[in-house]
This record gives structure tokens, C-alpha cells and sequence, in this order.
């Protein structure tokens, strides 16, 4: 409970709830506008992929911003950012609205990398080293967005033109002013030189590999499930209510996922909990992929997206133990790999759904999930020794 008595952090969790219910309709939107705009599985497959990278690229630039001039300025302006493009890309008409969303996502970048810093400062300092249970938290407020996101943006779409999605732009651009003009009452202590700094961990070749391909695996299974799944329910005949409803359930289970996998991560090893999320989050994906329209569909894309994201904190927190620099940068660079490959993934896998149809990418998704899995064995950790003195002061990394 001392987290949520820490307005900062507070803040930075429904920031990230709002930021990411804009990036969960993405989507809903782009099925939405396949028709009118002609776009194939392949397109829809680059457009996520520019949305996401372009996002990803952002993320270790504003990360090493975030380290010299405070968290949460970077937190502010990202929110601001994402929400002001946002609106542009579903006010105006033609595929100029798609450039607009690739915008978005860059200020979603900034706000990732700063607030991801932020969470994992606060479990070292408030929850007595819990790191992968306080990063786990912030990002289950990311999930639960992306959960909300196509609910109320499928709704929204049904009964209304894409402009009615500016509603939830102006809900976080509240929040971003917000976060501008806040300031905490803890008295600030300057940042130190050169940002607040993370542990560094020292690991052969092969551990820095594994994780590498376990993040992507991961993060290639999600994007596939959260791109094409709205499409493929589209194809089954379901409205886009009802596509979004489902397609916010799997974010559901990854959020619930999210929360045990950051608990158990700290208590029984990271490694172990990677492991077992990603093997057995193949069957429901391989369930799925023969599954056709069914009233199952809500039960075993549930169990998905728990599976998921039962990983995620894990691999977050590991990625940033092995990067040397401020915390923030860290942060950036862990997330841009992981969201950068899952989108890479989302491509090849787009243009493979153009060949072979969308039922199939869930099999694929099913063998790389049990792939990423079987790869964690090789991730057991050493325990850190040191602390950067710089990391006691946590109020000094909000300002």
C-alpha cells in the first residue's frame, strides 16, 4: 500500500492506463479503415510494425532525456504528445491519418521509458527491493488500458465515425496536464550526475542471447495475437463490438498475468516463471487456431493473454539489470528491443496471413510462445551485490 500513498507513482499508473487505451484501439482502427483505405494483411502487418517501432526508437532517446532533466517532465510530455497526435489520426481522412498514429506512438515511447524507470525505482525504495512486483503493478495498469482501450473504442466506432475516438484523447491529455503542473510534496534532492543509476549484472554471451530471443518470442506472440485477432474475428463475422470485446479480453488475462507473474518472479526466480508462462501459453494459442467461432473463444483467449503476460515483468526487469546507464535509458532500451521485434514479427507474420490465412499465425504464435519458453531455462540469475548509491533518493527522479 505505500506505492499507491506515493502520488508520483500513482500518477504515472493512470497515465499509463490512458496511454495505453489509445495504443490498445490501434488495432480496432486499422481494421476499421482496411476497407475504405484497401489494406492487406501485409499493410496492416507494416503499419503496426511503423507504429510500434516508431515508438520503440523513442524510447531509448527520451530514456537518456528522462535521466538528465527528471521523470516526470518526460512523463508529462509523452502523455501530451500521444494524446495530441492521437487526435489528429482519427480526425482527419486518407492514409495521412495512419502517419498521424505512427506520431502518436513516439510520445507513448517517451512516456514508457520514463514511467517504467519510475515503477521499477519505487519497488527498490518502497517495497523493500520488490522490483518485479512494482514494475509488474505499473504495467498492469498499462494492460488494463489496452484492455478498456478496444472495448470502448469498438463501441465507439460501431455507433459513431473514428472522430469520436478523440473522447479518450482528451482524458489523457487531462492527465498530461496533470502530471505538468504537479509537483510532489516531498521536497526534491537534485538529481545526481549523469541520471539515477541502474545495477549492473555481468553475463556470458549466450545468457545476454537467450534473453534476446525470449523477449522477441514473447513479444512476437502478443503482437500477433493483438493484430490479427480483431481481423480474424472480423473474417468469423463478428462486429467491431464484439471483436473488441474480445480482443480486449486477452489484454485482461495479460494484465491478471502481469500481476501474478511480477509477484512470484521476486519469490521463486524470474527464469521460472518465464518459463512455464511461455510453454504453457501454447495450448491456448493452438486451441484458438481450430477453434472457428465459438463461445470458447473467451475462455482460451483469456488464458492467452494470462499466459502472455505472466513473462512480461520478468523479462523487463532482467533486460534492465544487464544494461549499463541511468535507469530510464535502461528502461528504453529493454522496451525498445522487446516492442521493436514483436512488431518486426508482426510483419513477417502478416505477410504470411496474406498466404496462408490468419487461423494458422495463432499456430505459429503457439510453437514461438513454447520456443520462448524452453529458451528461459537458460536465464537463471546472479544475485546483485551493489546498489548505486544514487538510487536512495527516489523523489529526486520526479522532478
Amino acid at each position: 500500500m505505500s506505492l499507491f500513498r506515493d502520488k508520483n507513482f500513482v500518477l504515472a499508473a493512470v497515465g499509463h492506463m490512458l496511454v495505453d487505451s489509445l495504443n490498445g484501439t490501434r488495432a480496432i482502427i486499422l481494421t476499421f479503415l482496411s476497407i475504405p483505405l484497401g489494406l492487406t494483411n501485409t499493410l496492416l502487418g507494416l503499419y503496426t510494425t511503423l507504429y510500434v517501432v516508431a515508438g520503440a526508437l523513442a524510447q531509448p532517446v527520451f530514456g537518456y532525456l528522462a535521466d538528465r532533466v527528471g521523470l516526470r517532465r518526460v512523463v508529462a510530455g509523452g502523455i501530451l504528445w500521444m494524446a495530441a497526435f492521437f487526435a489528429l489520426g482519427v480526425m482527419v481522412q486518407g492514409r495521412i491519418a495512419l502517419l498521424f498514429l505512427v506520431f502518436a506512438s513516439m510520445g507513448s515511447g517517451a512516456f514508457h521509458a520514463a514511467g517504467t524507470a519510475q515503477a521499477t525505482m519505487a519497488g527498490r525504495n518502497s517495497l523493500d527491493g520488490r522490483e518485479t512486483l512494482s514494475a509488474s503493478l505499473f504495467f498492469v495498469f498499462g494492460q488494463t488500458g489496452y484492455f478498456m482501450g478496444p472495448i470502448i473504442g469498438g463501441i465507439l466506432l460501431s455507433r459513431w465515425e473514428p472522430v469520436s475516438l478523440t473522447s479518450m484523447a482528451l482524458a489523457a491529455a487531462i492527465t498530461g496536464l496533470w502530471a505538468t503542473f504537479y509537483r510532489s510534496p516531498v521536497a526534491a534532492v537534485r538529481m545526481p550526475a549523469g541520471g539515477v543509476k541502474t545495477p549492473v549484472l555481468r553475463y556470458p554471451w549466450f545468457f545476454i542471447l537467450f534473453l534476446a530471443l525470449t523477449a522477441g518470442f514473447q513479444s512476437w506472440t502478443q503482437q500477433n495475437v493483438t493484430t490479427f485477432l480483431p481481423k480474424y474475428l472480423s473474417e468469423l463475422g463478428q462486429s467491431p463490438a464484439q471483436y473488441g470485446l474480445l480482443s480486449a479480453l486477452f489484454m485482461a488475462g495479460s494484465a491478471l498475468g502481469n500481476l501474478v507473474g511480477g509477484s512470484l518472479a521476486d519469490r521463486f526466480g524470474r527464469w521460472k516463471v518465464i518459463f512455464i508462462a511461455l510453454a504453457s501459453g501454447a495450448i491456448p494459442l493452438l486451441i484458438l487456431a481450430n477453434l472457428g467461432n465459438s463461445t470458447w473463444l473467451f475462455l482460451f483467449i483469456l488464458l492467452a493473454g494470462l499466459c502472455n503476460g505472466s513473462a512480461y515483468s520478468a523479462v523487463v526487469v532482467i533486460a534492465q539489470r544487464l544494461m549499463p546507464g541511468g535507469i530510464a535509458l535502461a528502461s528504453g532500451l529493454a522496451l525498445a528491443f522487446i516492442f521493436s521485434s514483436g512488431s518486426l514479427g508482426a510483419l513477417v507474420s502478416g505477410s504470411i496471413a496474406d498466404k496462408i490465412g490468419i487461423a494458422p499465425i495463432f499456430t505459429l504464435s503457439a510453437l514461438i510462445s513454447l520456443a520462448g519458453g524452453l529458451l528461459a531455462l537458460g536465464l537463471r540469475e546472479k544475485k546483485p551485490t551493489t546498489l548505486f548509491a544514487a538510487e536512495a533518493g527516489f523523489a529526486s527522479s520526479q522532478d
